[in-house]
């Protein structure tokens, strides 16, 4: 449908230049129990973050004008990453599933608040947003196949 108008890469400022965002009311829940080992602001090195989503998932965001994970409802957040994360934490995660999609946001056009923390006790830290994803803050986006043993097909270059 959508991503059939799109190349493997995609820039919504030129694919979809009268896509505009919706303001949107979101009440952020958080687990009770959790306990933040490090909560930042967002560090100004990162420009950008990413996230990988469900081709599906996207499109429907893009008619929407704003995007919510699955787990939304339940954690308050959106899992984000940094791009030195992004492989590593896409290739645990989401190994053996097609149809996926890289989201490439720009921090600085998010509106809802960004969050660096840790919730698992390991050694890094994880950009969260609280609140929807706004399109027009994903300035680009790139599809990933997968390979015959089932592993994440990444383009030789990534962004």
């Amino acid at each position: 449908l959508l991503f059939n108008q799109l190349s493997r890469t995609g820039n919504l400022n030129s694919a979809y230049p009268l896509l505009e965002p919706q303001a949107a009311s979101v009440t952020v829940r958080k687990k009770t129990g959790v306990k933040f080992d490090a909560l930042l602001d967002m560090p100004n090195t990162e420009k950008h973050i990413y996230h990988v989503t469900e081709k599906v998932r996207w499109a429907e965001a893009l008619t929407k004008g704003q995007y919510l994970s699955r787990h939304f409802d339940n954690e308050g957040f959106i899992h984000l990453c940094t791009k030195k994360q992004l492989k590593k934490t896409a290739d645990k995660i989401y190994s053996g599933q097609p149809d996926l999609v890289v989201l490439k946001i720009d921090v600085n056009k998010l509106k809802a608040p960004v969050k660096f923390e840790n919730l698992t006790k390991g050694d890094e830290l994880f950009p969260h947003l609280y609140g929807p994803l706004n399109i027009d803050a994903v300035v680009e986006f790139i599809f990933l196949g997968l390979t015959h043993e089932g592993d994440l097909l990444w383009p030789d270059k990534l962004f």
